[in-house]
């Protein structure tokens, strides 16, 4: 998990693929060998925390493979995975699947007190569980969560108005909320707008 901007490089070398798995943060867990305790804003190699699953990628992938089979024979591992005998399984806390799915209800904007209410836990005992499955706290990922609703907004939204979002995503104000979106994109949300608009990515309908 990273609540960091972070650029990443480019690189020119010859012959080379690259082929990324991108989890949903509250489940990468179940697929990794240790506890995801102190990864944040990190990189490490593969067998850091995924050995079993690098060694099932690295025996199966293969050079020939296109990036169909590349896709079907990694889902078929990570499903292999989770068919695993339940004590080598990492379980899942209901817990922090209910804050998850408040936060994501809500887009982040809801205060943590609220948040324990609802689904009936405490602080402390939230902090513990996020730290070992999600190496961030409750505040940070609900930070990330209205970020990327509010980004999500921006791009979506043609008639995206900055005050009516301040409102909806619970910021103080305008300045809170340029800000805050500076901080995670990396450039204010004025140019980010700007670069989007040029990009097929974020012009593309789903």
């Amino acid at each position: 998990m990273n609540d960091r901007m972070f650029r990443s490089g480019h690189s020119v070398a010859a012959c080379k693929r690259l082929f990324g798995i991108r989890f949903y943060a509250w489940q990468a867990s179940r697929f990794s060998d240790e506890p995801l305790s102190g990864t944040a804003n990190g990189f490490f190699d593969l067998h850091a925390y995924f050995a079993a699953f690098g060694k099932m990628l690295r025996n199966r992938f293969s050079p020939r493979m296109d990036l169909a089979d590349f896709t079907h024979t990694s889902e078929e591992i990570l499903f292999s995975l989770l068919a695993r005998p339940v004590q080598k399984v990492s379980v899942q806390n209901q817990l922090v699947l209910d804050a998850v799915v408040q936060m994501i209800r809500t887009h982040g904007s809801e205060e943590l007190s609220a948040l324990l209410k609802d689904i009936h836990a405490g602080e402390l005992q939230l902090e513990r569980l996020f730290a070992r499955t999600l190496s961030l706290s409750p505040k940070k990922l609900s930070s990330l969560v209205r970020y990327q609703s509010l980004w999500q907004d921006v791009c979506r939204n043609g008639a995206f108005d900055v005050q009516d979002a301040v409102f909806a995503y619970g910021y103080f104000d305008q300045a809170h909320l340029l800000n805050d979106f500076k901080k995670f994109h990396g450039m204010s949300l004025c140019a980010a707008r700007r670069t989007a608009a040029l990009s097929a990515f974020y012009n593309t309908q789903a």
